[in-house]
């Protein structure tokens, strides 16, 4: 009795394993690319006190004019996860989303172009600094997928985020 449950038990058993096979051998094998993931880190040193960057960086244009995503929705203010707005970086139009929010301390925002060719997040990060000011740290991560050009983007990308760092500066400095 006892081995006549058990090949019954098996009959199943080797039923599923044939279909298995089969439908691993039915299923195309996805084609695999490789992407880099950049990772670039600016700060900035501003003559005002956390709470007044805080308020120019939960603006869609003070997060504009810091990121270089161009708000499409101007006079927005970003007070939560999940807030967002039409945007475009360089040519690729697309949404930002909020992702992290830690009022007065840190920030995070992605940028989704509309084609979904690519990941874009800034981490920006606010901390009283001693000589008093606020001390502003922006790190962009992307990736990118053309490794013949990578470098050349990211010196582009370096070189962007030091003035959209030096111009963020100026507007918050303003009276």
């Amino acid at each position: 009795m006892l081995r006549r449950t058990a090949f019954l038990a098996l009959v199943p058993l080797a039923a599923l394993t044939l279909v298995a096979a089969a439908a691993t051998q039915a299923r195309a094998v996805a084609p695999v690319s490789k992407s880099t993931l950049v990772k670039i880190q600016a700060q900035v040193l501003i003559k005002a006190n956390p709470a007044r960057v805080w308020q120019v960086l939960t603006t869609t244009d003070g997060l504009s004019i810091l990121t270089g995503f161009k708000g499409l929705e101007a006079g927005k203010t970003i007070t939560k996860v999940g807030d967002s707005f039409n945007a475009t970086l360089w040519s690729d139009s697309g949404s930002a989303a909020c992702t992290f929010f830690l009022a007065e301390k840190e920030m995070r925002v992605n940028f989704e172009p509309a084609t979904g060719g690519y990941l874009c997040q800034n981490r920006i990060t606010i901390a009283l600094d001693p000589s008093n000011g606020t001390m502003l740290t922006v790190l962009d991560r992307y990736s990118d997928d053309k490794t013949e050009t990578v470098d050349k983007t990211a010196a582009t990308v370096a070189a962007e985020l030091n003035a959209h760092l030096d111009a963020f500066r100026v507007r918050v400095e303003m009276p």
